[in-house]
């Protein structure tokens, strides 16, 4: 099976802006919506490459994707654990003990990931 080495190149494009948005949005909340508007204008972009600049593509046989999707899956489990300690560490701030926010810190993960 070949992949093209420009939907690798998006799908590491698209990994990476998750990972932003997931890690840092916490910190940063407008970071969706540069995000999103950097993605507004890649569509447009990407859409006049394929309809004005590129000749029809030859049709080929696109490997499955179970690689992008694992990726996607442990860059949200780090993204909850991550958000889950934020939220703990601003919760707790030492008025809990530590016992206690531990198993605060479990039940917010455990919401986050399941929900």
């Amino acid at each position: 099976a070949v992949v093209s080495t420009q939907s690798t190149g998006d799908y590491l494009e698209m990994l990476i802006q998750y990972g932003y948005i997931l890690l840092f949005s916490p910190v940063y909340p407008l970071a969706a919506t540069f995000a999103l508007g950097n993605n507004l204008i890649e569509i447009h972009t990407d859409a006049f490459r394929l309809v004005k600049m590129s000749k029809r593509p030859f049709p080929t046989y696109a490997a499955p994707s179970k690689f992008w999707q694992h990726g996607f899956t442990l860059m949200t489990i780090c993204g909850v654990v991550t958000n889950s300690q934020i939220i703990r560490n601003s919760m707790v701030l030492g008025h809990m003990p530590f016992k206690r926010s531990i198993f605060v810190f479990c039940v917010i993960f455990l919401v986050a990931y399941i929900g």
